[in-house]
C-alpha cells in the first residue's frame, strides 16, 4: 500500500528480536553485509532482509554477479508469498508461487522479451531541459560506467579521464548537431531521441588519425560517419547563423567547439595517446553492439524500453532483475549493468520519483557488489534518503572494493561506506576488515586492576607489594572475534553477525533472548541502550508459535 514518506520512514521492515527492528527509515540510509565466502551473508541476513522488503511492498533493481541469482529472488519471493498480504490475489501453495506471472518480478535478459536501452532512457528523461543538459546527462552516464571496475578509478592520471570526457562529449554533441533541424526563422531544434551508441562508435572511428588527414579533401568527401556528419552540421550552422535568432549564440558556440575539436584537436592528439583514449570507449561499447546484448540493450524507437522494464515501474512496487550476470558475461555484463544502474539512480533522483505523494519505498540490490561500484555512488547515497530509496551492498571485504576503485582508493572506499549507516559483519579472516570493523564499533573505558611487587635486600626488611587500577580503553569488539563468528551449516546449523548502526541504540530482553535463541552483546554505553547487536540465524525450532517471522531467527532457515 502506498503511503506519504513521512508515514514509511517509522515502518518496521525487520524484526531483529521482540524489541528490536530495523525501519523503512533505517534502510534507507543504506545497509552493508560484508562476510567471507560462505559465512552466510546471502543466505542469512541478505535473505531475511530481501523477504521481509518484499513483504513490506519495494520495488527495485537487482544486479546479478552469479548465475544462480535469478533463482535465488525466485526464493525470496516464494517465500515472501508465505504472507496473505504479499500478494492477496494469489490463492495458491507459496512453494508454487511465481512472481514472473504474477508480474512483481520482470527480468531484464538476453531469454526474456523486456528490453531496456539505458542511453535512450537517460535521455528521454531530459528531454525537457536544455539541450546542452540532455547531452551532458549522457556523457556523465557512460564516464560513470567507464569510470570504475577496472582499478584505476582512484589512482589514474586525471588527464586520461578528462580526455576520454571531452571525446565522448564531442561525439555526442556532433551526432545531435548533424540530426538537428533548422526551422524557416533560423532556430536550430535538436532531435528529441538520442543518438545511438552505433553512431557514437562510428563517429569515434571515423576520425581523422592526423592533421593532415583532416585537412584533405578526400577525407571530407568521405562516407565514413564522422565527416558525413561534420557536414550536416556545417549546414545546419550556416542556416542557423544566418537566422539571428535571439539566445541562440551559446547553442553556436558549442557547435563550433565541436568543429575544432574533430578537426583540430582530435588529430593533433599524439597516435598512441588517441589510441588509449578511442579504445577506452570503443572496446566497452562494442560488448553491447554484439549478439546477444545489442537487441536487448540497443534497441531503438518504441521497442528501446519495455514499459515494464523501466525504473518508473520499481517506483510503483516492481521488482526488475538484471540478469546478465558477471560470471557468465564477464565485464561487458557488468559494464552495462553499471549503465542501468545509474539510469536508475538518475531516474530516482529526478521528478520522476514523487515522494511529496503516496508511494513505495524502493531498493537497488548488488551482492557481489564490488563489481557495480560507479563514481556516482556516494553522491546518490548521499540523498537517497529523502527519495525513500535504499541501497543493499554485499561483498565479502574491504580489498575487493580497493581493487575496484583503484589502488590509493582507501577514501575513496571509506566514503562509499560511511555513507551506509547499517552495517552487517559476518565471519570473515580478512585483517584489515576486521581492524576497521573493530574501530567501527569503537571503545569503552575499562578499569585493569595492576599488581606491582619490588624485593630489597638492605637489613631486615622484606618486599612490598602494591595494588593499583589502571583505566584504558578497549574495544566494543576486538577484531579476532569476527573471525570466530559461526559460518552456517553443519555441524552448528546456524550463522552469526555483527550489527553496527551509528545513531541507534538496542535494547535487551532476557527471556526474548533466550527464548528465541538471539543474542544481544552486553556492552552498554553510559547506561543509554546497547550499542550493537550479536546476530543468530538458524533453524526454527526455537520459534514461539504463531511467531514465524518475529525475528533474524525466524525469518531464516539453516544455511
Amino acid at each position: 500500500m502506498k503511503r506519504l514518506l513521512a508515514d514509511w520512514l517509522k515502518e518496521p521492515v525487520y524484526h531483529l528480536s521482540r524489541h528490536n527492528c530495523l525501519t523503512v527509515g533505517d534502510c534507507v540510509e543504506g545497509i552493508s553485509i560484508i562476510g567471507a565466502t560462505g559465512s552466510g551473508k546471502t543466505s542469512s541476513s541478505g535473505r531475511a532482509i530481501a523477504v521481509q522488503m518484499l513483504r513490506k511492498g519495494f520495488g527495485g533493481l537487482v544486479l546479478t554477479a552469479k548465475a544462480d541469482d535469478l533463482d535465488t529472488w525466485l526464493g525470496y519471493f516464494r517465500e515472501a508469498a508465505r504472507d496473505p498480504q504479499f500478494d492477496p490475489d494469489y490463492q495458491g501453495d507459496p512453494a508454487h508461487y511465481d512472481p514472473l506471472q504474477s508480474g512483481k518480478l520482470v527480468v531484464v535478459g538476453t531469454k526474456t522479451l523486456y528490453k531496456f536501452n539505458p542511453i535512450d532512457y537517460e535521455f528521454r528523461l531530459a528531454v525537457d531541459d536544455a539541450a546542452a543538459t540532455a547531452s551532458s546527462r549522457l556523457v556523465s552516464l557512460f564516464m560513470s560506467a567507464l569510470g570504475s571496475g577496472d582499478g584505476r578509478g582512484a589512482g589514474t592520471d586525471p588527464f586520461w579521464a578528462d580526455a576520454l570526457r571531452e571525446l565522448i562529449a564531442h561525439a555526442v554533441d556532433l551526432a545531435l548537431f548533424a540530426q538537428a533541424t533548422v526551422s524557416t526563422q533560423g532556430k536550430l531544434l535538436l532531435p528529441t531521441t538520442p543518438p545511438s551508441l552505433q553512431q557514437l562508435q562510428d563517429i569515434i572511428r571515423s576520425g581523422p588519425q592526423s592533421p593532415e588527414e583532416a585537412r584533405s579533401q578526400r577525407w571530407q568527401d568521405s562516407d565514413a560517419l564522422c565527416p558525413c556528419f561534420l557536414r550536416a552540421a556545417y549546414q545546419n550552422f550556416s542556416a542557423a547563423q544566418a537566422g539571428h535568432v535571439p539566445r541562440q549564440e551559446e547553442l553556436l558556440g558549442d557547435l563550433q567547439d565541436t568543429f575544432q575539436f574533430w578537426l583540430k584537436g582530435f588529430p593533433g592528439l599524439a597516435e598512441r595517446t588517441r589510441s588509449v583514449v578511442v579504445s577506452s570507449f570503443t572496446a566497452k561499447a562494442s560488448g553491447l553492439l554484439r549478439a546477444p546484448l545489442r537487441s536487448l540493450l540497443c534497441s531503438e524507437g518504441e521497442e528501446a524500453c519495455h514499459p515494464d522494464a523501466t525504473p518508473a515501474a520499481t517506483f510503483h512496487g516492481q521488482v526488475v532483475l538484471i540478469n546478465l550476470p558477471v560470471k557468465s558475461f564477464g565485464e561487458v555484463g557488468a559494464f552495462a549493468q553499471k549503465l542501468i544502474k545509474t539510469v536508475w539512480q538518475h531516474a530516482t533522483e529526478s521528478n520522476l520519483r514523487r515522494v511529496d505523494q503516496p508511494c513505495y519505498p524502493v531498493f537497488l540490490w548488488a551482492d557481489e557488489a564490488q563489481h557495480f561500484l560507479t563514481p556516482e555512488d556516494v553522491l546518490y547515497q548521499c540523498t537517497a534518503r529523502s527519495k525513500l530509496a535504499s541501497t543493499v551492498y554485499l561483498s565479502q571485504n574491504l580489498p575487493n572494493y580497493h581493487a575496484q576503485l583503484g589502488l590509493h582508493s582507501s577514501s575513496a572506499t571509506d566514503a562509499l561506506l560511511g555513507s551506509l549507516n547499517v552495517k552487517i559483519f559476518h565471519c570473515n579472516g580478512e585483517p584489515t576488515t576486521n581492524e576497521w570493523a573493530e574501530r567501527i564499533f569503537g571503545t569503552e573505558e575499562s578499569e585493569e586492576p595492576q599488581k606491582t611487587e619490588t624485593d630489597s635486600h638492605m637489613g631486615n626488611s622484606g618486599g612490598s607489594t602494591s595494588r593499583t587500577k589502571v583505566w584504558r580503553r578497549i574495544p566494543y569488539v576486538p577484531a579476532y572475534l569476527f573471525s570466530e563468528l559461526h559460518r552456517g551449516g553443519r555441524p552448528m546449523g546456524r550463522s552469526e553477525a555483527y550489527l553496527f548502526m551509528a545513531g541507534k541504540s538496542w535494547k535487551s530482553c532476557r527471556r526474548c533472548d533466550e527464548q528465541l535463541t538471539h543474542k544481544v552483546v552486553t556492552q552498554v554505553m553510559s547506561g543509554r541502550g546497547v550499542k550493537h547487536l550479536f546476530l543468530q540465524y538458524g533453524d526454527r525450532q526455537h520459534c514461539q508459535p504463531g511467531k514465524e517471522d518475529c525475528c533474524a531467527v525466524c525469518v531464516s532457515q539453516t544455511p
